[in-house]
């Protein structure tokens, strides 16, 4: 889990349809960029901030999702598609420089479900983050909707909004993670945390969002069965995405 107050994602969560699989390609992909396996058990599985759980009644597989794991060079960006291909994963784009902006190079792979998962390095453009995920992107049915409670819940944590046509962008400082939301086909079943300075912030989170149209998923409270001192609310945007606040008080 990120630092309180560094990063814009806290966490993120996928769940997966064939969690043996799943776990096998993204670890191949984490472990070749530098990162430790996955820990947890069956039910919940992360490196760093990123999660996979598998589906059940409640919780159908995550679909249309985008997640963008941050490389220290172009070699583990080669090295990581390289790995996740041979662990599994479907080749969506080799590596090489993308015209998103100057200096980015990634490469693109597909899971069973079919996510898109990323491996990039940003050339000169800011500092390399401590933690696993770097970007996600997430497709919506109206933007314009979308955007009200996107940037009430922006605004509660801190976090800065970066408004252009065809894309709202949540993020926060240079190495940051950023959270993306485009037009198209929306995704489904996923659940990102955002990070919370204090208790404050996250109530100041679920009152915002469920003022600006999503729906409490969650109210505001301790959630032990986490971890003693784990504080989060939750809500969902118009299309069912989940999105929550999270301040982690020191652990004992």
């Amino acid at each position: 889990m990120a630092e309180p107050g560094r990063a814009t994602i806290d966490h993120v969560g996928l769940r997966v349809s064939e969690l043996d699989a799943a776990l096998a390609g993204y670890e191949a992909v984490a472990v070749a960029l530098g990162h430790a396996p996955f820990t947890g058990d069956d039910a919940f599985r992360w490196i760093e901030e990123l999660t996979l759980s598998p589906v059940d009644d409640a919780h159908p597989a995550t679909t249309g999702a985008h997640v963008g794991l941050g490389a220290a060079s172009r070699e583990a960006v080669d090295a990581a598609w390289e790995a996740g291909r041979a662990a599994g994963l479907q080749d969506d784009g080799p590596p090489g420089e993308r015209d998103y902006v100057p200096g980015y190079y990634g490469a693109f792979l597909r899971d069973a479900d079919g996510n898109s998962l990323e491996a990039v390095h940003h050339e000169a453009v800011r500092p390399p983050r401590a933690g696993v995920v770097d970007h996600v992107w997430v497709r919506v049915a109206d933007l314009a909707r979308t955007r009200v409670p996107w940037a009430a819940a922006a605004a509660a944590v801190g976090a800065a909004l970066d408004d252009r046509p065809g894309r709202l962008r949540l993020w926060r400082g240079p190495g940051s993670g950023s959270v993306h939301a485009v037009r198209g086909t929306p995704t489904r079943g996923l659940h990102f945390a955002l990070t919370a300075a204090d208790r404050a912030t996250v109530d100041r989170f679920h009152a915002a969002t469920t003022a600006a149209g999503a729906t409490d998923d969650g109210a505001p409270g301790l959630r032990p069965v986490y971890h003693p001192g784990y504080y989060g609310a939750f809500v969902r945007d118009p299309d069912g995405t989940s999105l929550e606040a999270v301040h982690h008080a020191p652990r004992a």
